[in-house]
């Protein structure tokens, strides 16, 4: 397994999948840049990435059934909690995988499949950036009130990183803790009411009464009805208020 570190790159996970496609790549491969001209989030968002945080993608082929793939952001997410917590960072999840701290985005991860001529799932390559930035990085007024970094020197960082590696790594090899109980425990939406955003049709407020260990939501809208979220967004108050 080899770590190609880049002074900048448009997207860590587009360089990554680049060298999947040509077969430069295999199960376990990492890509690290110091800076992304075109970081994205989930839904092609952009993710602010200026020199010095932490940006990566990792190439993983997990032994797991095409239905269960889902579940790979949120096991992901844990093991991006868990090396945190090595450095004492307790961060929370807010479902599927953004990372929080003190009710603020401190980072996100992108899952992105890749498939076989064939459209056969071949693997995962996953992109984790973390806001741990050198003394004095500000953020855009856009984003100043809905994330938040931590100040973090070169060799802490580098020691993070490759924390984080070791631990997304060991999702790929069927190594990592099991995930269920910890992300429950580090979740930030378990309990709370929440806006619903499905990918089709109208927003909704609901309650999230469970996490279930395929990595799906069960939610309870405000008419008393159950139903269960695989996909979509979901937005969150930090005073748990109406919408």
């Amino acid at each position: 397994m080899k770590t190609t570190v880049l002074k900048s790159a448009v997207s860590t996970n587009d360089v990554l999948k680049s060298l999947v496609a040509s077969g430069e790549a295999s199960a376990g491969d990492a890509v690290v840049a110091l800076h992304q001209s075109g970081g994205r989030g989930r839904l092609g968002r952009s993710f602010f990435s200026p020199e010095g945080g932490i940006y990566l993608s990792v190439y993983i082929e997990p032994d797991l059934p095409a239905e269960r793939m889902p579940v790979i952001s949120a096991v992901v997410a844990a093991a991006v909690c868990r090396a945190l917590d090595l450095f004492g960072v307790k961060a929370g999840i807010k479902w599927i995988n953004d990372i929080y701290l003190d009710g603020k985005k401190l980072g996100g991860i992108l899952c992105e499949a890749i498939a076989d001529s064939a459209m056969h799932l071949r693997g995962t390559v996953i992109g984790v950036g973390l806001n741990c930035f050198p003394e004095g990085t500000e953020f855009p007024e856009e984003l100043s009130d809905i994330a938040i970094g931590i100040e973090m020197d070169g060799p802490t960082r580098q020691r993070l990183t490759d924390a984080v590696i070791a631990a997304l790594r060991a999702v790929g090899d069927g190594t990592a803790p099991d995930w269920y109980f910890y992300y429950r425990e580090r979740s930030v939406v378990l309990n709370r009411r929440i806006l619903v955003i499905p990918n089709r049709g109208e927003s909704f407020a609901a309650t999230v009464r469970d996490i279930e260990d395929s990595g799906t939501l069960t939610v309870e809208t405000d008419k008393g009805e159950y139903m269960t979220l695989g996909s979509g967004e979901i937005s969150i108050r930090p005073d748990g208020g109406k919408f």
